[in-house]
């Protein structure tokens, strides 16, 4: 069985717990390309020069939007590699090199988080004009029809979820290079 076959299997045999990943990962990438795409359209920006406390909270949100995302992304990911621990040690007694369990686990994050990027940054674009009337309507600012996507907001979402894909890809390498096959038979024991 080649890797990217057993990839797609695991990917299938543990499809809850990562389409909730999935998920979660492409709601926080829409969020967060609306807030940042909103906070740098030029339009809005002109049309609100006096309102700076909502430009503030688009800033403050942004950013706090990233940071929870990233801290829970990466919570949830060791979680899942804990979860997961008896099946790579499985895989290690089979012979298996750690490299090659590395590689798995880095496919399928790869992905799980390349496909959920794509999927939040269309679904971003989707409702960008929705979301910016609707925070336009809410502050009482008129007179603006297009919502542009903005190419900074795109690259900055993108630039900033591929650094947290590759960090949670770096704790799958780190993960394979701490298991150690007599944790293995020490589990059979205490069971």
């Amino acid at each position: 069985m080649s890797l990217f076959q057993l990839v797609r299997k695991n990917i299938q045999q543990h499809a809850a717990e990562r389409l909730q990943h999935f998920v979660f990962i492409s709601c926080s990438v829409s969020v967060y390309f609306l807030l940042v795409s909103i906070q740098y359209n030029e339009a809005v920006a002109g049309t609100m020069k006096d309102k700076s406390l909502l430009m503030n909270f688009l800033c403050y949100g942004s950013t706090i939007t990233f940071s929870f995302s990233c801290l829970f992304i990466l919570y949830v990911h060791t979680h899942f590699m804990k979860k997961r621990q008896k099946e790579l040690q499985s895989y290690r007694l089979t012979g298996m090199k750690r490299k090659q369990i590395g590689l798995i686990l880095c496919y399928e994050q790869l992905v799980i988080g390349g496909g959920a990027l794509i999927v939040g940054l269309l679904h971003g674009m989707l409702f960008l004009k929705l979301f910016t009337i609707v925070i336009l309507r809410v502050t009482g600012c008129h007179g603006i029809s297009s919502a542009p996507i903005t190419i900074y907001g795109l690259l900055y979402t993108a630039i900033l979820f591929l650094i947290i894909i590759s960090l949670t890809m770096g704790q799958c390498y780190r993960c394979t290079y701490q298991l150690t096959v007599i944790d293995l038979y020490n589990m059979k024991e205490e069971v």
